[in-house]
């Protein structure tokens, strides 16, 4: 899993209750936590990196959070998912960012989000209709009901039970992949 530090787990209480450790242990599979605090910015480095790992069962994207504003997911996402088949066949997931509360309350931050979770979507879209079925799209904001607000720390960094609530909102999604 690569992404940013909502990835990495930075405001769980413990390293086992971040989503990747839960899912890691719900599939019974190692999982590598690629998560980096004020980074994950679609780095070229990573993807070669994930590129090389051997045998991977699945590849999940996950940093919208930090490179969505700056227009990096954009620049790097198509290019990202490339080096990775280079060598690796895995099925990849990319996820949309969770919910934020400038999304609701700035106009222009809902509007990036909009944009950024339509461009990942059509992505995914892109590489099926170039004959890759193996990249698919998850939509963040539907890893979270409701009461989304309580499952964070600052209103973008998830608690463990935010963390429960993206594993379980992923684990469904992962199990339909693989």
């Amino acid at each position: 899993v690569y992404g940013t530090s909502i990835t990495q787990g930075g405001c769980v209480t413990r390293p086992g209750t971040c989503y990747t450790n839960i899912l890691s242990r719900k599939f019974n599979r190692e999982v590598f936590n690629f998560g980096f605090s004020a980074n994950g910015l679609g780095e070229y480095e990573m993807a070669e990196l994930i590129r090389d790992l051997p045998e991977l069962g699945l590849v999940v994207l996950d940093y919208e959070a930090n490179a969505g504003s700056t227009g990096r997911l954009e620049k790097s996402l198509k290019h990202f998912i490339e080096i990775i088949r280079e060598k690796q066949s895995a099925p990849i997931l990319i996820v949309s960012r969770i919910p934020f509360t400038d999304d609701r309350y700035d106009a222009f931050c809902g509007e990036v989000r909009s944009r950024c979770r339509s461009f990942q979507r059509n992505v995914a879209k892109e590489f099926n209709a170039a004959g890759d079925k193996k990249v698919y799209f998850l939509d963040g904001y539907s890893l979270f009901d409701e009461g989304w607000e309580e499952y964070t720390v600052d209103l973008i960094h998830p608690t463990d039970i935010g963390h429960i609530q993206m594993a379980e909102g992923m684990a469904n999604v992962i199990k339909d992949i693989l």
